[in-house]
């Protein structure tokens, strides 16, 4: 790890950093080509993607999601979403089997991932969580993920991204 990516890594929330480490860490473990973009705070997709000059759909949205069995027993996913596109929470209903999915509150957010809204990675968590992936994402060459940090931005190819959640994720659904 370069000192420039240590010092980066310090100076910013534990929880975060530690999420930061992790998306970097399985980067390099799968031999990954990204490019770090370092920036200003964003805290929108339209705002990062005017940082990172990247095309709306080329930007990775990631949501986390209560999925309701019944009306007290729930589990938690990661929605890795195309950017500029609603999410189908029917579907997902569907695919789940489920009475009703509906995000987690960003307190939620922060005491399951210790991640702000807004700066969810679709990986490096510590827990695993089942993932839905949009399969019209994996229509780009490249997409741009946050990884945990407000203040940062990753590019690096579709299937790559598919290939470290495939092997990050122990439920994977494609929708």
């Amino acid at each position: 790890m370069s000192q420039e990516l240590e010092k980066s890594i310090k100076s910013n929330d534990t929880a975060a950093n530690t999420v930061f480490s992790n998306v970097v860490d399985a980067l390099i473990a799968f031999g990954i080509s990204y490019k770090l973009f370092e920036h200003d705070p964003v805290y929108t997709m339209e705002e990062a993607n005017e940082v990172c000059g990247n095309l709306p759909e080329q930007g990775v949205k990631v949501l986390f999601a209560k999925v309701y069995k019944t009306k007290s027993d729930f589990t938690f996913c990661l929605i890795v979403w195309t950017g500029n596109k609603k999410v189908d929470f029917a579907q997902i209903e569907k695919l789940f089997g489920a009475k009703k999915v509906k995000l987690a509150s960003p307190e939620e957010v922060k005491n399951q991932l210790g991640i702000e809204i807004g700066a969810l990675s679709p990986f490096g968590y510590s827990f695993d969580y089942p993932v839905v992936l949009d399969k019209d994402l994996l229509n780009q060459s490249d997409l741009f993920i946050n990884p945990g940090l407000h203040d940062k931005t990753i590019g690096l190819s579709a299937n790559d991204l598919q290939t470290i959640i495939s092997n990050s994720a122990t439920v994977l659904h494609l929708l």
